[in-house]
């Protein structure tokens, strides 16, 4: 995960800087067509892994993730296209087996007084890949930008001049705050959402689960498909938007998930004060 998700962060910029170099070795939009395809894949394995999971294990599944997620950033140390979208392939299914191995992995070792905190320890100590990474490319920037001289392109036929309205100093911090709410309310989604799927359907775990990667993983696809032609705008104004509506629609998810845990626990109650009726 610490690979992956340093190497996500740079994977348009890797490529268009291939691209560059020998436009005849790949596209400068593979990498948002290489993401489409990873997210394509996973929505397919989605459809498939409950069936893979009831004939093999969730550690099985976990295996098999790692060894995709192994296989994609090393094919680029002798970078070929063939290889690279390949590797996108086998690491959109396992992303799919990643999540549905560790949602059923928890699930079989948790309570529903544990499943809470479970879910929540495991997505803490899988964000640290996040900041491991965010450090190692932070370190790479910073030795890259000391042994690269500034370069200046002239082009007399064609020339871009593109102002900065404002400096790192100010640029900095505006990203990390912008960057510090996103990681939680990314972290508090997937957390929620892997709770539900285990409380609301404890015996179809594994279908909800890929259920939901499924059409997150279309989404997904959808954008990085698009996102050579999309403006940066567009993608501005339709977050917050998308994110507000999720809201809305997450709290009458949960309400109702609430009003289910009250009526099992009221039958349970009951089927108690029977027993003991019964008994006297």
């Amino acid at each position: 995960m610490v690979g992956y998700d340093s190497e996500s962060f740079i994977l348009e910029s890797v490529i268009h800087s291939i691209h560059e170099r020998n436009p005849e070795k790949v596209s400068q939009y593979a990498g948002y067509y290489g993401q489409a395809v990873i997210f394509c894949a996973y929505m397919t394995t989605c459809l498939f892994a409950p069936s893979i999971l009831h004939i093999s294990t969730p550690k099985l599944l976990l295996i098999f993730s790692a060894i995709s997620y192994t296989l994609f950033p090393m094919g680029f140390l002798f970078f070929n296209a063939h290889f690279y979208f390949f590797s996108a392939v086998l690491l959109g299914a396992g992303t799919s087996f990643f999540y549905l191995g560790m949602g059923s992995y928890l699930s079989q070792h948790s309570t529903r007084e544990t499943i809470e905190s479970n879910v929540s320890i495991s997505w803490s100590v899988g964000c640290c890949s996040l900041i491991l990474g965010a450090g190692i490319l932070a370190g790479i920037t910073s030795f890259s930008a000391q042994d690269t001289p500034p370069t200046v392109i002239h082009n007399s036929t064609e020339f871009v001049e593109h102002e900065r309205r404002y400096s790192n100093n100010e640029i900095y911090p505006l990203i990390f705050i912008i960057s510090f709410f996103c990681g939680i309310s990314d972290c508090c989604i997937n957390g929620a959402r892997s709770v539900i799927c285990t409380i609301v359907m404890p015996q179809r775990r594994a279908q909800a689960f890929s259920v939901t990667r499924m059409y997150h993983a279309a989404a997904c696809m959808t954008v990085f498909f698009f996102s050579p032609i999309v403006p940066l705008y567009i993608y501005t104004l339709v977050l917050p938007t998308l994110s507000i509506a999720s809201t809305l629609l997450f709290f009458h998810v949960v309400d109702n998930t609430h009003v289910m845990e009250r009526k099992l626990t009221e039958q349970v109650n009951m089927e108690k004060m029977r027993k003991i009726i019964e008994q006297i």
